[in-house]
């Protein structure tokens, strides 16, 4: 499966596309994360090996699967390489924009992309470890400010109870999360 995010990715949609992939990697099905650019500073405190796009050679998947992506433009140049794969699936908590997946599953009243993996996963026999619990936990913790946006509901607290039921350590992804800042963040805060 070549999981593919859209273009300058947050938490949520690093975080969740990490998660799925670990998840799969741990049922030996072989899968990677696809992005246009680097991932910035605040994205790098937990492994994030993805590849970024080079020359848009197609990648040998027998699945491309975007992950908070709501139209296929904004995976950047990998859009137009997502397209060329029959087996493609759409996982987002945004209404779309086009239907450019053959198979999605779309819930807007989502807090986060991250939720809509847990429940994909809850239903399958993969153990959430920890690592994937983190990635999910970064996902929806930054999709919902927190846990304090409008969009979070009983259904997200349970996750994230769930989520650290496997061993996660939220205060310090919070820290991770929240805290660091580049000096030139810092400066621009100061300013």
């Amino acid at each position: 499966v070549a999981i593919f995010v859209h273009i300058n990715p947050d938490w949520d949609c690093i975080g969740s596309a990490l998660a799925l992939r670990n998840a799969l990697r741990s049922k030996n099905i072989k899968s990677d994360v696809f992005t246009e650019n680097t991932l910035s500073h605040h994205l790098s405190f937990m492994e994030t090996d993805v590849i970024t796009y080079t020359d848009g050679s197609t990648p040998d998947y027998e699945c491309f699967c975007a992950v908070d992506v709501g139209e296929a433009k904004r995976m950047g140049l990998w859009g137009d390489v997502f397209t060329t794969n029959e087996n493609t699936v759409c996982i987002d908590h945004h209404i779309a924009k086009d239907s450019f997946a053959t198979l999605s599953y779309i819930d807007h009243k989502r807090s986060a992309t991250g939720e809509l993996i847990y429940e994909l996963l809850a239903l399958t026999d993969i153990k959430l470890t920890e690592d994937v619990a983190s990635y999910l936990y970064c996902a929806i913790s930054s999709d919902t400010g927190s846990l304090q946006y409008s969009s979070v509901n009983v259904r997200t607290y349970e996750i994230v109870i769930e989520l650290t039921k496997a061993g996660i350590n939220t205060s310090d992804l919070c820290s991770k999360l929240y805290e660091r800042n580049t000096l030139t963040q810092l400066k621009l805060k100061a300013e």
